[in-house]
């Protein structure tokens, strides 16, 4: 119920009613036209309202297959990634054992660089020792020239002395 006190006041011509129907059947009788506005500005509003709306749905729908597009996208970014990172730890490990091959080889090569240098040595060790062998032989081969000269006298002296004997 509607306080004693409470009045309301038309909107078009200012007269007071002591209910809202009262005002409402007053806008009715006195401002059918103002009615007849309000009615066609609300058709009016709801045909541009609607228009709006289709013009969002299509705007959504619009946006709904964006977004799947970019969602298959980054899925695909995503599945791309992946593939990158794999390739990458195939590759650091594909690298790394390179790097042993490599430290492998040069460890090998090392020894072997030593190794030669250690025949190298005994090379020069064997060299020497064989000059020293073979400056032997020819001493002994003089000795024993001489040997067999001094055998020749002595046998020649022993078979003058026999000689002179008989």
């Amino acid at each position: 119920m509607a306080d004693a006190d409470e009045t309301y006041e038309c909107p078009e011509c200012g007269d007071t009613f002591d209910s809202i129907r009262g005002m409402h059947v007053h806008e009715g009788q006195v401002h059918p036209d103002r009615r007849v506005e309000d009615l066609q500005e609300l058709v009016d509003n709801f045909e541009e309202d609607a228009n709006k709306a289709v013009m969002i749905k299509r705007e959504r729908d619009r946006l709904k297959q964006r977004l799947k597009q970019l969602t298959d996208e980054k899925e695909e970014l995503e599945d791309t990634v992946s593939d990158l990172k794999s390739t990458r730890r195939e590759l650091k490990n594909a690298i790394e054992e390179k790097q042993n091959d490599v430290q492998n080889l040069r460890d090998k090569l090392n020894n072997l660089k030593d190794e030669k240098e250690e025949v190298a040595a005994e090379k020069q060790s064997l060299e020497r020792e064989l000059d020293a062998v073979q400056e032997e032989k020819e001493r002994m081969n003089k000795s024993l020239k001489q040997t067999e000269n001094l055998l020749l006298k002595f046998k020649h002296q022993v078979d003058e002395l026999d000689a002179d004997l008989n």
